[in-house]
């Protein structure tokens, strides 16, 4: 009972401290939902805009019909200005809740109240989303309560179920900040950190998507594994797919799921933090070589594409190289350190950079690993065609496909139909797909015979 007492009486103490979060999120909540369901309530249902083609109350049926799709996706997980919106408060709510740590005075303050660490950074954390579901839901509420004043079919469970899914992700996003925070000692570097962690996974995809567009004359992607692997690399890309998704409530239980994860790994780190991390760049020295690892190899890779894509020649692109290793090592140097004099403190990282950097851009222009040397067994290759652009313009529309099935001319997809002829159309330059297509032949041919058309 005193635990459990302590703990409802340090959240009270906490929003004492947070009452402007509190302010902020009920006054963003009551704009969003009541003022905003007000507003197109008065402009959809008046008189001047319903249908002169129907009767009066046609018409104005049409027109309250027309309001409930209108605010149903306004809150629904589609809306992506109210994806936008959440993601902006999730920032602002955690970077805000712990904000002391980046504080020696602060710190030592709270860090010598006679709370554990355990409870302190959970209560932190569930204040700082209660701060925004409890006016979400509340006017919400309000929201749908008055579209059925006004007589307007309406789904409270449709509406409820937006509100979920907005609140895992938000959850999720929100905790990505938090661990940021926890990581760093400062609050700009918390911020940037941030960053790091919505869009580091999408740059390095776009990087090594880039780069083996590049170099490999049969590299061949629609778009699919970048899209994929931003949307499982970033909190925000991830939230956003959501918006277009067709498996919303899927993807939010996920994203429910890896906040818990993060929530565990985030208390772990707040116990190991030291006090004297405030006021530093970084919270954890250990940390350091290796996210300046991670942000250094892939930046300077940017960094020689982007000289290549200028100028197409080895030579401006080492020179990109170069410069990209060392303004970005450089850099990172200051924000560790604040201090210009530490350009080159740690030359062995950068060294590992450098080889790194070269291997990797060596492997690709050496092509090293064989990717377009590549031939595909004879028994592997269904059939393979020639084209050139200057006689065909829509050469890689025509061509450049995925293993598809034809019968009678028609696409069917991917569906098998036994007891009918089928023809294999694969056309493609990616390796991967030449190989799938010997497969779906001798599949087909298996499939035909046991089914006696053959």
């Amino acid at each position: 009972m005193t635990s459990k007492g302590l703990f409802f009486k340090y959240m009270r103490e906490n929003t004492k401290q947070r009452l402007w979060s509190v302010a902020l999120t009920a006054l963003l909540c009551f704009f969003l939902f009541p003022v905003l369901t007000a507003l197109e309530t008065s402009i959809m249902l008046r008189p001047d805009n319903l249908s002169k083609d129907l009767s009066v109350e046609a018409a104005l049926a049409e027109a309250k019909l027309k309001l409930t799709n209108e605010m149903l996706h306004m809150y629904s997980i589609q809306n992506a200005m109210l994806v936008f919106i959440l993601i902006v408060t999730a920032v602002v709510l955690a970077a805000s809740g712990f904000s002391y740590l980046h504080s020696k005075k602060k710190t030592d303050f709270f860090h010598s109240l006679p709370i554990s660490r355990e409870m302190l950074y959970t209560v932190t954390c569930l204040d700082g989303i209660l701060y925004l579901a409890v006016p979400y839901l509340v006017f919400l509420l309000v929201a749908g309560v008055m579209l059925q004043v006004k007589g307007a079919p309406f789904s409270w469970g449709t509406l409820l179920i937006g509100y979920v899914q907005h609140m895992c992700f938000f959850t999720l996003v929100y905790m990505t900040v938090v661990l940021a925070v926890i990581l760093t000692g400062n609050l700009i570097v918390g911020l940037l950190g941030t960053g790091v962690f919505f869009s580091w996974g999408p740059g390095v995809a776009a990087v090594v998507s880039t780069y083996f567009s590049e170099y490999f004359m049969t590299f061949y992607d629609n778009g699919n594994f970048l899209l994929r692997w931003c949307e499982r690399t970033s909190p925000v890309f991830w939230y956003g797919t959501a918006t277009g998704s067709d498996h919303p409530t899927r993807m939010a239980v996920i994203a429910l799921a890896v906040a818990a994860l993060l929530f565990g790994l985030g208390m772990f780190l707040y116990r190991k933090r030291p006090s004297e991390a405030a006021g530093r760049a970084m919270a954890f020295k250990v940390s350091e070589p290796v996210i300046r690892f991670l942000l250094v190899v892939p930046i300077t890779l940017f960094s020689g594409m982007i000289f290549r894509s200028i100028l197409n020649d080895d030579i401006w692109t080492v020179f990109g190289l170069i410069c990209g290793l060392l303004i970005t090592s450089c850099l990172i140097e200051i924000i560790y350190h604040f201090d210009f004099k530490s350009l080159f403190a740690h030359k062995r990282q950068l060294a590992i950079s450098a080889v790194a950097v070269a291997a990797i851009f060596l492997g690709f222009r050496l092509d090293v690993a064989g990717y377009d040397s590549y031939l595909p067994d004879a028994d592997k290759v269904a059939y393979a065609g020639i084209y050139c652009d200057a006689l065909d313009n829509n050469a890689a529309g025509a061509y450049h496909v995925t293993p598809r099935m034809y019968r009678d001319g028609y696409s069917v997809g991917m569906e098998w139909r036994p007891r009918e002829m089928w023809q294999i159309k694969c056309r493609s330059r990616m390796r991967m797909e030449s190989v799938s297509c010997g497969k779906l032949a001798r599949r087909a041919s298996r499939q035909l015979s046991d089914s006696g058309s053959i």
